[in-house]
């Protein structure tokens, strides 16, 4: 290796190193790291701390209460059954930062799983029981 070039190689390491993660990155493994503990909390718990930094806040899923959903995560503890319908809700995060996704941007999201009675009989979203979650992030449109 040519002199100058030993002298450069520490200085492009110690910059790189001194990067870390983008603000959206850091913003988005915190938003990750709340999504994976909302089981057993309440609804509201995430409207709080979520809906601030969504892009229109609390969002019902297209498909809205069904009966077939498939769990979302391992840390899932809903019941799923002929006659149990689940609900799909959940926050939408738009990133245009490219470290966090690519040049073009991304969505990411927290979906959550919620009863449908629960839904249907909570007078507030203060009463209503997350039993799954599931972070999704680097897609093209939104998730929910």
């Amino acid at each position: 290796m040519m002199p100058s070039l030993r002298r450069l190689v520490p200085v492009v390491l110690l910059v790189v190193a001194a990067c870390g993660d983008s603000r959206e990155e850091e913003r988005q493994d915190k938003i990750r790291a709340f999504c994976d503990q909302l089981v057993g909390k309440m609804l509201r718990d995430g409207e709080i701390e979520l809906t601030t930094g969504s892009v229109n806040g609390l969002v019902l899923a297209e498909d809205g209460c069904r009966t077939d959903w498939e769990k979302l995560s391992e840390n899932d503890v809903c019941t799923y059954d002929a006659a149990t319908p689940v609900c799909l809700l959940g926050w939408n995060f738009w990133s245009n930062d490219p470290n966090a996704c690519d040049s073009r941007g991304c969505w990411y999201a927290c979906m959550v799983h919620v009863s449908q009675a629960d839904l249907d009989a909570g007078t507030s979203t203060a009463e209503i029981p997350i039993c799954a979650t599931r972070f999704v992030d680097g897609q093209p449109f939104p998730v929910l």
